[in-house]
Parts: C-alpha cells; sequence; structure tokens
C-alpha cells in the first residue's frame, strides 16, 4: 500500500498539467491529509488535474480546509520539480522527506500498528532500486517488467529468507545482514530473528556470502 502511494508519487511528478485524479487521491491518502471526504469526488469530476487547477479548489473553501489544499498543491508540486531537476531517488526522496511520507510511515510503525511489519520499509525498498533506473518517467514501467520477468534458467533466485524455507542451492547470498534489518528494528523476540537468519545460512550447500 505504501509502495503503491509512492509510485503514484512518482507518476505525478512526471505527469505535467494530466495528473489523473486517481493518483492524488491515494497521495492525498498517505500521509493523511485531514481532508473532507467529498474530495476525492470534487477531483473525480475532471480527468486531468495541473498542480494549479488543484491549489484553484482552495479558493472555494473555508479557510482550514484551504490550507490544506494549498499544501497538497505545493507537495505535488515539489514532486514535479525534483522529476525536472533530478533522478527517481530525488523523487522518492522529495515524498519520503519533503512531503512527510516517511515521517508518516515511523509514526505508524512506532504505533504498533504494522502488525510487525514496516511500512517505512516498503520506502526503503524502492530507495535501493532507484538508482538502477534514474528516469523517472520510466521508473514504474522498469519495476513492473522486472517483478514480472520470466526465470531464466541457471539465473539467480531472488527471494526473502521466509518463502525459502525446504529449499536449498549450492550458493547463498544473504543480503541486509544489518542491524535494523537483521535483526529488524521492530521484532521484539530477537531469538526468533536468530531463527530466521539461521535458515538464511541453512540454504546453501557449498558457499554462503
Amino acid at each position: 500500500v505504501i509502495a503503491r502511494a509512492a509510485i503514484d508519487a512518482v507518476r505525478i511528478a512526471t505527469a505535467g498539467d494530466a495528473i489523473a485524479p486517481q493518483d492524488v487521491v491515494e497521495v492525498l491518502r498517505r500521509p493523511t491529509r485531514g481532508l473532507p471526504q467529498w474530495f476525492p469526488d470534487r477531483l473525480a469530476r475532471r480527468t486531468r488535474w495541473s498542480t494549479e487547477a488543484i491549489a484553484e479548489i482552495a479558493d472555494q473553501l473555508p479557510d482550514k480546509e484551504s490550507a490544506k489544499v494549498l499544501r497538497l498543491a505545493g507537495d505535488l508540486a515539489s514532486v514535479q520539480r525534483a522529476a525536472r531537476q533530478g533522478t527517481t531517488r530525488a523523487v522518492l526522496e522529495t515524498v519520503r522527506d519533503g512531503v512527510g511520507l516517511g515521517s508518516a510511515m515511523t509514526l505508524l510503525d512506532s504505533s504498533g500498528n504494522g502488525q510487525g511489519t514496516s511500512h517505512l520499509d516498503d520506502i526503503d525498498a524502492l530507495l535501493a532500486v532507484a538508482d538502477l533506473h534514474p528516469d523517472p518517467a520510466g521508473f514504474e514501467t522498469w519495476l513492473r517488467s522486472v517483478f514480472n520477468r520470466e526465470s531464466t534458467p541457471g539465473g539467480v533466485t531472488l527471494s526473502t529468507i521466509h518463502r525459502v524455507k525446504g529449499r536449498e542451492w549450492d550458493r547463498v547470498v544473504l543480503s541486509g545482514v544489518v542491524d535494523g534489518v537483521v535483526p529488524h528494528r521492530l521484532a521484539i523476540d530477537r531469538e526468533e530473528e536468530r531463527r530466521v537468519l539461521h535458515v538464511g545460512i541453512t540454504r546453501g550447500r557449498h558457499r554462503v556470502v
């Protein structure tokens, strides 16, 4: 869900004056904007939006709601500037730090509502691959093609540890074995984290890195 909101923000960043209303709705929910329930319906009246047109809605609203709409328009304009001036990483960092998705997800993680998972990890995962496709205009298409690519015989299997129980390979590389990831910063049971790591280590028949 959080990754989708970030991807929608990247799409908005390169949309110019043709921002899709559904992308705006996804972004305004994460982080939550406190806008009235009718606001998405107002966006749906048009098929395309610009940041300036969104800002103009504020003129029709009371001061409290007007300020929220202007903040939304300003945030969307900031991700568009990041796309014009920089890379996919620059856009995602603007979404995380400038728009506030990162701080909102950190707050959600610390509240315990993540149910054992970290929302912030979704953003970090996108940033980890952002430099592999630095053009934000094509990032989503590239990312989807990578996920949908058929496996190559004799190629590399990329997986989480939880999905490889009972399987083995001649050579295994465990990535991200650093404090905060393994053991995870939200983990309560460190012994369970050790057991998970042990599963990963024992997947390799001949060599584990």
